[in-house]
């Protein structure tokens, strides 16, 4: 009874984690709305019509290389959707990300330059990929399910709460401007409780595992501090960082505090990991042994 009690308590405190802390985070912070300057759309390839080469001769010198890939393709997404457009693809050999030719059938990204007014020609951006993570998603669950059962459920669930935790309370906590490394601690510690009741149980291994976790924790936030003091980190790592730290009109985003978050919250998966397999290990060790005392079992640990 006390079992289920906890699981049940666990479920609707992070429920309301989820809901509140939500909209606590999100709180002040901008719709970002026509943040993008290029329209995207989903499209099915219907057919290769030209292939051409990229190659441009200008003065007697010959300039790009790779191919352009002429096709036609159905919008599948978008206020046009089921119109047939004609689309470019460049597959370029030097570029650093090179793609594969579209085939018939593929699922891409199109883009549409916005100074061009009502035309159908598009540009291919990226390969739509959801299908197939969709489909690899599906059998990860399922397999979880068969060998784990109603742990495999468990850890699901869990799973699902970590994932709602960091994209709608986190993330609208850093892009509302709000105290990072506040926000990322109390993120840890919501993903720690929470995953390990719900799949180990409230009992005295999840709290030696929980006690663990947040050793590894606070050992990973103060090794990030001496790293700071030492190396003088400024978060600073490509343009990107640059247009995140303006982001907001009003205030700037501590790109330092973000690398903390990012080294904290990376941490905790392995961090717990390794918590509870040493706490159940001993655990085991102390139901075979219950004479070994706490001294032994602090040196098996180690």
């Amino acid at each position: 009874m006390k079992k289920h009690a906890a699981y049940i308590t666990a479920i609707v405190l992070s429920l309301l984690y989820i809901i509140i802390g939500g909209k606590i985070a999100s709180s002040g912070m901008p719709m970002f709305e026509h943040i993008y300057q290029d329209d995207c759309e989903g499209a099915k390839v219907t057919g290769i019509i030209a292939r051409q080469s990229a190659a441009q001769e200008i003065e007697g010198m010959v300039y790009g290389s790779g191919v352009n890939i002429i096709f036609a393709a159905e919008l599948i997404s978008g206020e046009q959707k089921g119109q047939m457009v004609t689309a470019i693809q460049n597959c370029d050999p030097d570029s650093p990300f090179p793609m594969r030719e579209v085939k018939t059938g593929d699922k891409v990204l199109l883009t549409i330059n916005p100074h061009v007014q009502g035309s159908s020609y598009r540009i291919m951006g990226e390969y739509i990929r959801t299908d197939t993570l969709m489909v690899l998603t599906a059998i990860f669950f399922v397999l979880l399910i068969v060998f784990g059962k109603m742990k495999g459920i468990n850890t699901l669930i869990s799973l699902v709460f970590t994932c709602l935790s960091i994209f709608t309370v986190f993330i609208p906590s850093v892009l509302s401007g709000k105290n990072i490394y506040l926000w990322s601690i109390m993120t840890c510690v919501f993903i720690i409780l929470m995953t390990l009741i719900l799949v180990n149980g409230y009992n005295k291994k999840s709290f030696c595992a929980a006690t663990g976790c947040f050793a590894g924790v606070l050992t990973s936030g103060a090794l990030y501090f001496i790293s700071d003091k030492f190396m003088r980190l400024t978060g600073m790592v490509d343009e990107d960082s640059l247009y995140l730290k303006f982001l907001l009109d009003d205030k700037t985003i501590d790109l330092k505090a973000i690398v903390f978050a990012a080294i904290i919250i990376g941490a905790v998966g392995a961090i717990m990991d390794v918590a509870v397999s040493m706490a159940a290990a001993l655990h085991e060790i102390k139901v075979t042994a219950p004479e070994s005392t706490s001294l032994s079992l602090m040196r098996s640990g180690i």
